[in-house]
């Protein structure tokens, strides 16, 4: 954590951390000032949100039977209203695939 941040660039007041969450739930840590209530994050900070954020979207490849499967994260399915039986189509792509849910 950066500990030089100790003045509000915008009143000259003091700044404390914080801890804040993202609307998935994620914590991070923030500076705020006593004064005024700006908030800053460093980008430090931005860094370690975009890392817990990979990490909440990745998924599992395992093996069921001869076939291949990508569990999907809950949060993902969720937004994309994916439903058990029903289908998908994969789209190949230069650095991977595109995985798009079939309408019925």
């Amino acid at each position: 954590m950066n500990k030089k941040i100790k003045k509000c660039i915008e009143c000259g007041g003091f700044s404390e951390e914080k801890i804040g969450y993202t609307p998935d739930g994620l914590s991070y840590k923030y500076w705020k000032c006593k004064k005024c209530g700006d908030g800053v994050l460093t980008m430090d900070q931005l860094h370690g949100i975009a890392e817990k954020e990979k990490e909440l979207l990745a998924v599992k490849i395992s093996k069921w039977g001869t076939a291949i499967a990508l569990r999907i994260p809950k949060r993902i399915a969720e937004t994309y209203k994916l439903i058990p039986g029903n289908k998908a189509t994969i789209i190949p792509e230069k650095t991977g695939f595109k995985v798009v849910p079939r309408k019925k």
